[in-house]
């Protein structure tokens, strides 16, 4: 933090140089400033898909992985609903918010759920 700027590194190593006028002015997000972090995805599903299935196997790959907190538990719930397509928004937490746990936790998480939907004949909506 400089006079009139603020350094910030990001996970990716980039380099972000915002004025201080922005930090005073704005509120500023740190998701893994905790111990926790929350995870939402959504996933773009057909009409004629088995929504019950859908929850069912995003819950127990949920359940499965051992980076996912049982407390407080994973949730699905369908978000939106449009001329196409309806969305399914499964929500979970890690109790290890850096960057390589969150993206290792959840990409462990995607290719479970994706053999599964895969097994089920569940396509995604595109």
């Amino acid at each position: 933090m400089t006079f009139r700027v603020t350094r910030v590194r990001t996970f990716d190593n980039e380099l972000i140089t915002v004025p201080n006028s922005v930090l005073t002015t704005n509120a500023v997000k740190n998701p893994v400033a905790g111990d926790t972090l929350r995870v939402h995805h959504e996933f773009p599903l057909a009409y004629d898909v088995d929504v019950d299935a859908v929850d069912a196997i995003l819950l127990e790959e949920a359940d499965r992985h051992g980076d996912i907190m049982d407390d407080p538990a994973p949730s699905v719930h369908v978000t939106d609903m449009n001329d196409s397509r309806l969305t399914v928004e499964v929500s979970f937490w890690i109790d290890d918010p850096t960057h390589a746990e969150f993206v290792a936790a959840r990409s462990k998480f995607f290719r479970r759920v994706n053999r599964r939907f895969d097994e089920a004949g569940i396509a995604l909506a595109g």
